[in-house]
Order: C-alpha cells, then structure tokens, then sequence
C-alpha cells in the first residue's frame, strides 16, 4: 500500500508555480505549489522509493540544499507528516513565505551530490544562509568558516585563508562595504584579516571562556561580525565551487 511523507519548505529558494514531478537520483519527489491555501511542499512514496520517513526528510534536505547552493539562496524543511495512500497540498499554517518562479516545472535539474565532503558543505552553507536570513549572524558566521575546515585545519586552513581572501580582496570578489568594515577591525584588533576571522569569529562565537566573546544581545557586537558574515560567505562558495568541486548550475549532473 501507498504511504507518503510530506513537509513544508520555507525559503526564497525558486519554485514552480504548479505541482511537478521531481527526479533526484534515484528518487522521484513531487512538489507542490505554493497558494494562498496552501505551503509549498515536497512530496515521497515511502514504499515505491524503498525510503523509511526519516530517510525521507534527508532526501528531501539534500535536495534543498542543492536548490539553496545554485540560487544563493535561504531554504529549510519544515514540519510534515507521514501516512495515507494519496499525496495532498499541506493546509498553510504558517509564514512560510510563497515560493515561486516564472516557470511551471520543477527549475532544478541537479543528481545528489557524489562525495560526503560535498553533501556536507552544501548542507553547512544552506543552514548558514538561513541563519542568516533569520538574523542569527552568530550562528551564521560559525556555518561558514566550519566550510573551510571539512579538509583542512591549523597550518593548512590558515594558508587557505591568507591565499584566497588576498584573492578575493583583489578580484572585488567582496562587496567594498563589508571589505572596509572587515578590514578596519581587523586592524584593530591587531591581527591579520585571516587571523581575525578564526579569533574574533570563528572562537568567539564557538567558545564563552575566554575573550573575544561574541554576545547575541549586544548590537554592536553583532553588527561588528556582520561584515565578517559577509567575507565568510564568499570564501564558503569559493571553498566549495575550487576545492570541492561543487557547481552552480541548476541543470548540471
């Protein structure tokens, strides 16, 4: 007998405008519009698809997660449920926004990622634009510096760091706002602009026992991390499209 799982999805990832049928790997989805009545939603037959309803929500993470990456994009899962023989439109219940496009079809065309360093990146960079998206640039910036340590660590992250972000800087990769502000309080602090992102960044926000501390409350200390928000998140999609060989294209693969 038929049994679906379906959640909702939130986001401002693009979404078609009429219920389509989605091919990922081996898997095929429905996805189902948003409407004024209804959320939009992703749908799997457990039984045909070989899927218990736990597997089902990671399928349906790591399809997000693609469709997060190549827009650029906040996406996230919402609450669902499971059982019946028929799929059917969730009752909207919630602000979860209208996800749209101006096609009808599904606008992703996209295999599940190959490598468990890749599906591990793209599900880093799109929990990290949705704390973004949600204000929790803390969190966010956490999100993706941790990007940058799925191969590498110590020696080897910081001469990352000190390559790519001179790149960057150089190539206008980063928007001139947040690069001066960046620049700035990294001078003083004293420290190096790759430095200061591991320090004032990456410890600050991970650890509370010793300075520099980032607290969520105070405004100026959010506000000070919010430029280095912003470099973490180019270095994160420089990281991801270089090194681990992750494209951008919605029809590739």
């Amino acid at each position: 007998m038929a049994e679906w799982c379906r959640c909702g999805v939130a986001g401002e990832i693009a979404w078609p405008r009429k219920q389509a049928i989605v091919e990922f790997g081996n898997w095929e989805l429905l996805a189902f519009p948003s409407t004024r009545d209804h959320e939009p939603s992703l749908h799997i037959e457990l039984t045909r698809n070989k899927v218990s309803a736990v597997g089902a929500r990671t399928i349906f993470n790591r399809l997000l997660s693609i469709c997060s990456w190549c827009d650029d994009a906040p996406a996230a899962l919402l609450d669902g449920d499971c059982g019946g023989p028929d799929a059917y439109p969730l009752a909207r219940t919630r602000r979860s926004g209208h996800l749209t496009s101006i096609i009808d079809a599904w606008p992703y065309h996209r295999a599940p990622l190959a490598h468990p360093d890749q599906r591990l990146a793209v599900a880093l960079y799109r929990e990290a634009v949705w704390l973004e998206y949600i204000s929790s640039i803390p969190y966010a910036a956490l999100g993706y510096f941790k990007i940058l340590e799925i191969r590498q660590g110590g020696a080897g992250r910081k001469t990352w760091l000190d390559h790519h972000l001179q790149q960057a800087m150089e190539l206008g990769e980063i928007d001139d706002f947040y690069l001066e502000k960046f620049v700035s309080a990294a001078g003083e602090n004293g420290l190096s602009p790759a430095r200061y992102l591991y320090e004032n960044c990456r410890l600050a926000v991970a650890h509370a026992a010793k300075a520099p501390v980032v607290d969520p409350d105070d405004a100026q200390s959010v506000r000070d991390l919010s430029a280095s928000t912003q470099v973490l998140r180019t270095l994160a999609r420089k990281y991801i499209c270089v090194d681990l060989d992750v494209l951008e294209d919605h029809w590739q693969g």
